[in-house]
């Protein structure tokens, strides 16, 4: 039986308008690819990021966290004294250093050290003072949010994480909703081997929420709905590539334990076609969204 999906054009250049709003740190853009599918003749929206130096390749299908290690040296010398400045819990004021000193600290050429304090400041995480007392300071820490069971920190040029993972629960109660009626054994297979990956890496907060993202996205799939899956996916990337640090919370053993039987639960409502249970499992999982300001 061929399944197509009515696109609402309102909707989608609503939700196209939103991405280029919140993709505009990553100094590029996001375009919108209009196709045919041959064998359903239903016309395709798929939504694709282009975000310069920060993201390359094929951000559709990364699974990696973090900013890619390809990216210019003074690239990698920003993200790494962005990843100090979360992993240290350094706020507004705190001295990072003299320039001189952050050279020799990460290894870096004078011009390249420039470039990173450049890329920063134009990203608003520090400023630079001249004068004995001067040095490199922070002026805004990056933005972090609690995802359930896991602190996350973003890259500075991350405009609105927070609206970004608003989207990305969104959809993800949709999908969920919709995967109950439509989601295949091979989908829920593709869950199955997502989630044995979160427990593989319960002691591993960056490959957790990795494995973590790849189960909703399987769960996005299997919903059928092409056009909300490729803004989905958009949304993904731009979180994954934007990731600088990620802690579990304390205490983690519980809550990771949580997490898993949450998610393990959604699978199995998927699989049996529990809309019921599935409604329940949705409010319980939307409920490990938290927020820190």
């Amino acid at each position: 039986m061929r399944r197509t999906f009515r696109v609402d054009a309102a909707n989608l250049l609503q939700s196209y308008k939103i991405l280029t709003k919140v993709s505009r740190g990553f100094r590029g853009s996001i375009s919108v690819h209009r196709t045919l599918d041959d064998r359903s003749g239903v016309i395709l929206y798929q939504v694709f990021p282009s975000f310069g130096q920060l993201l390359q390749g094929d951000a559709m299908t990364d699974t990696s966290l973090g900013p890619p290690a390809h990216g210019s040296r003074a690239e990698r010398i920003a993200e790494a004294i962005q990843e100090e400045v979360a992993e240290h819990g350094l706020e507004a004021g705190a001295r990072l250093g003299l320039r001189t000193e952050l050279i020799a600290r990460h290894g870096a050429s004078p011009s390249a050290m420039d470039e990173a304090l450049r890329l920063l400041r134009d990203r608003g995480l520090i400023s630079v003072r001249p004068g004995p007392s001067g040095g490199v300071f922070v002026t805004h820490a990056p933005a972090q949010l609690r995802i359930g069971v896991i602190d996350v920190w973003f890259s500075t040029a991350v405009k609105d994480p927070r609206d970004l993972f608003a989207a990305r629960t969104f959809f993800d109660d949709a999908f969920a909703a919709l995967a109950v009626h439509r989601a295949t054994p091979e989908d829920a297979r593709a869950m199955s081997w997502a989630l044995e990956d979160m427990r593989r890496h319960r002691h591993d907060p960056r490959g957790y929420l990795d494995a973590n993202m790849r189960l909703h996205q399987a769960i996005a799939r299997a919903s059928g709905v092409t056009v909300a899956v490729g803004l989905y996916e958009t949304v993904v990337a731009l979180l994954r590539n934007g990731i600088i640090r990620a802690a579990f919370v304390e205490p983690a053993e519980s809550r990771v334990s949580h997490s898993l039987d949450v998610h393990e639960g959604m699978i199995r409502a998927i699989s049996d076609g529990d809309a019921e249970a599935m409604s329940k499992l949705i409010t319980l999982h939307r409920g490990d969204l938290h927020r820190l300001d």
